[in-house]
């Protein structure tokens, strides 16, 4: 009977949709780690996170987070024109990236990061425009409550990903299935340094299943709204585009702030201690976010559509954000705790010796991921509520204190360890904040 009652109501049917199919897409990735620890060097793995942090970073600027005023119009007309605006944008922004890219090759390569990457550096602008695509698509998806494309998306975009991951890996450790199972279970095997095809493994891997992911949600655009195409007009996207200025004025600038955050960690960590350090931390990142990401990724795409259908109706927020967030911390609280203390022994355990430091990390970072975790599912509620400068201010002071903190334990400790607790202590201050201003606002 609790089970009918919880889906009668349309907002539990859609976070279960989204999350059942998060689950699935998570689940292989999650699964093969323990493979992919053992055929993938840290060193590896920190170029690889060196990329996709350059990626997310530009991903910002791509489309003048325009995809993101979808969401907010009544009459699907006006709507489409935002997402044809949104496309637009995109596929001018990686043309310019591209060139610019092409004639500073050369320029580029002066920095140590650049070089790590390699030829890779070209497929930037293809990734950014695959991301952004995905993007774009999955709030048109949301406004739709179109829930079922976005897990297809997801679900074929990591499965593809973790197959070519696996493939190329026993290709590079020259390993058969028999081998491969006793590198796992029976010799704790560490690869060492950064080889070419081990790029090829993960960032090739990454592109090939984004490339997937685009094509699922392509097609069943195509297949519901082909015929919509013809009210995008210039007239309608130049309207949009002044309507909604805001996004590409302030909300790029805080989503900005966010990425210069997570991809300054990356290139800060890589210049005062090492790729093999930022290896261990992406990993310790990745192995987190993976479990706890596709519930807030699930829960925040429907809080957003709700959120935004209720502000549109009058209705107020207060009581919708308290009962969120009363519920992340009753899931949150329990799995943070283990991560707090036992983080160095489940890595080691699970993945290789070789990896009980990426678990340390866990443990020293967990306020942060915490707090982080508590936060995320609501994180739109500005762009709803119309307070994205004020958010945008605040985000400058949390974002400047996470890179500070880092900054303080390369320059003059030399330790990362004091880095990442400096981070936790101001970031678990920082979110507390947050959390009370929101509940301030919604009412």
């Amino acid at each position: 009977l609790m089970l009918k009652n919880y889906f009668k109501s349309e907002f539990n049917k859609n976070v279960t949709t989204l999350f059942t199919g998060t689950v699935i897409a998570q689940a292989i990735p999650i699964a093969i780690s323990p493979i992919l620890s053992r055929l993938y060097s840290p060193d590896e793995f920190g170029v690889w996170a060196l990329y996709v942090s350059l990626v997310m970073f530009f991903s910002v600027f791509s489309t003048g987070r325009y995809q993101f005023a979808i969401m907010l119009p009544k009459e699907k007309k006006e709507a489409i024109n935002i997402l044809g605006l949104s496309f637009i944008i995109l596929i001018v922004f990686c043309l310019l990236f591209s060139l610019i890219i092409w004639i500073f090759y050369d320029v580029l390569r002066l920095y140590e990061s650049f070089r790590k990457i390699e030829y890779w550096i070209y497929f930037l602008p293809l990734s950014i425009f695959l991301v952004s695509s995905i993007s774009i698509l999955n709030v048109w998806n949301s406004r739709g409550k179109k829930y079922k494309n976005i897990v297809g998306s997801k679900v074929s975009q990591t499965t593809i990903t973790s197959i070519v991951n696996i493939v190329v890996g026993m290709i590079k450790n020259k390993l058969n299935l028999k081998l491969l199972y006793q590198a796992i279970f029976t010799k704790n095997i560490t690869p060492k340094g950064i080889t070419e095809i081990g790029l090829k493994g993960l960032i090739g891997g990454l592109i090939i299943g984004q490339v997937i992911g685009v094509f699922v949600l392509m097609i069943s655009f195509a297949r519901h709204n082909f015929k919509r195409l013809k009210w995008i007009n210039k007239k309608e996207m130049k309207a949009s585009a002044l309507k909604h200025k805001a996004f590409p004025t302030i909300n790029v600038m805080h989503a900005s702030m966010d990425n210069v955050q997570s991809t300054g960690v990356t290139l800060l960590i890589m210049h005062f201690f090492s790729a093999y350090a930022l290896g261990l931390y992406s990993y310790a990142y990745r192995i987190i976010q993976a479990p706890l990401g596709m519930i807030v990724s699930s829960y925040a795409q429907v809080f957003f559509q709700k959120s935004a259908e209720m502000h549109a109706n009058g209705e107020k927020l207060n009581a919708f954000y308290r009962k969120t967030l009363k519920t992340f911390i009753l899931m949150g609280l329990p799995i943070f705790l283990i991560f707090g203390f036992f983080g160095e022994e489940i890595f080691g355990f699970i993945f290789g010796n070789e990896w009980s430091e990426s678990g340390f990390y866990v443990q020293l970072l967990t306020p942060w991921f915490f707090m982080n975790f508590l936060f995320s599912p609501m994180g739109q509620l500005p762009l709803i509520l119309n307070q994205q400068k004020k958010v945008f201010g605040i985000s400058i002071i949390g974002n400047s204190l996470i890179l500070l903190s880092i900054i303080i334990g390369g320059l003059f400790y030399n330790s990362i360890e004091v880095g990442f607790i400096l981070i936790s202590t101001t970031q678990f201050f920082y979110y507390s904040y947050l959390i009370f201003w929101f509940d301030k606002i919604t009412k």
